[in-house]
Protein backbone atom coordinates (compact mmCIF):
# COMPACT_ATOMS: atom_id res chain seq x y z
CA UNK A 1 0.00 0.00 0.00
CA UNK A 2 3.04 2.07 0.36
CA UNK A 3 3.74 2.12 -3.31
CA UNK A 4 0.39 3.34 -4.20
CA UNK A 5 0.46 6.41 -1.61
CA UNK A 6 3.33 7.25 -3.41
CA UNK A 7 2.00 7.39 -6.74
CA UNK A 8 -0.94 9.28 -5.55
CA UNK A 9 1.70 12.33 -5.51
CA UNK A 10 3.01 11.77 -9.04
CA UNK A 11 1.19 13.84 -12.46
CA UNK A 12 -0.56 12.13 -14.62
CA UNK A 13 1.90 12.03 -17.49
CA UNK A 14 4.03 10.00 -15.27
CA UNK A 15 0.96 7.96 -14.67
CA UNK A 16 0.80 6.84 -18.05
CA UNK A 17 4.16 6.02 -18.25
CA UNK A 18 3.82 3.86 -15.59
CA UNK A 19 0.25 2.45 -16.93
CA UNK A 20 1.49 1.55 -20.70
CA UNK A 21 3.93 -0.46 -18.36
CA UNK A 22 1.20 -2.44 -17.13
CA UNK A 23 1.37 -0.68 -13.75
CA UNK A 24 -2.70 -0.98 -12.25
CA UNK A 25 -1.73 0.45 -9.29
CA UNK A 26 -0.98 3.15 -11.71
CA UNK A 27 -4.25 3.12 -13.36
CA UNK A 28 -5.99 2.92 -10.31
CA UNK A 29 -4.84 6.44 -9.11
CA UNK A 30 -5.81 7.63 -12.17
CA UNK A 31 -8.97 6.82 -11.70
CA UNK A 32 -9.51 7.62 -8.02
CA UNK A 33 -8.08 11.46 -9.17
CA UNK A 34 -10.54 11.59 -12.70
CA UNK A 35 -13.62 9.24 -12.53
CA UNK A 36 -15.31 11.74 -10.31
CA UNK A 37 -15.43 14.63 -12.56
CA UNK A 38 -15.65 12.30 -15.25
CA UNK A 39 -19.18 10.27 -13.60
CA UNK A 40 -20.31 14.17 -12.73
CA UNK A 41 -20.28 15.30 -16.48
CA UNK A 42 -21.79 11.91 -17.56
CA UNK A 43 -24.54 12.30 -15.84
CA UNK A 44 -25.08 15.54 -16.33
CA UNK A 45 -25.87 14.43 -19.86
CA UNK A 46 -27.23 11.05 -19.39
CA UNK A 47 -29.65 9.52 -16.46
CA UNK A 48 -29.27 6.00 -17.40
CA UNK A 49 -26.72 5.63 -13.88
CA UNK A 50 -25.75 1.99 -15.49
CA UNK A 51 -25.00 3.72 -19.06
CA UNK A 52 -22.59 6.07 -16.99
CA UNK A 53 -21.06 3.49 -15.62
CA UNK A 54 -20.69 1.38 -18.54
CA UNK A 55 -19.20 4.55 -19.86
CA UNK A 56 -16.74 5.30 -17.02
CA UNK A 57 -15.58 1.78 -17.47
CA UNK A 58 -15.05 2.11 -21.38
CA UNK A 59 -13.36 4.87 -20.68
CA UNK A 60 -10.72 3.66 -18.51
CA UNK A 61 -10.24 0.78 -20.40
CA UNK A 62 -9.08 2.41 -23.27
CA UNK A 63 -6.62 4.44 -21.32
CA UNK A 64 -5.52 1.47 -20.05
CA UNK A 65 -5.00 0.14 -23.66
CA UNK A 66 -3.83 3.30 -25.01
CA UNK A 67 -1.56 4.38 -22.35
CA UNK A 68 1.74 3.37 -24.44
CA UNK A 69 0.63 5.91 -27.26
CA UNK A 70 -0.26 8.55 -24.86
CA UNK A 71 2.89 7.90 -22.69
CA UNK A 72 4.88 8.02 -25.46
CA UNK A 73 3.46 11.48 -26.45
CA UNK A 74 3.71 12.91 -22.85
CA UNK A 75 7.22 12.30 -23.01
CA UNK A 76 8.04 13.35 -26.32
CA UNK A 77 6.35 16.89 -25.28
CA UNK A 78 8.39 16.70 -22.03
CA UNK A 79 12.00 16.73 -23.81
Amino acid sequence: MQERRDLTTRPDAELLALVAGGDTSALSVLYDRHAPWISVRLRRRCNDPELVTEVLQDTFVAAWRGAGVAGQCAAAGAK
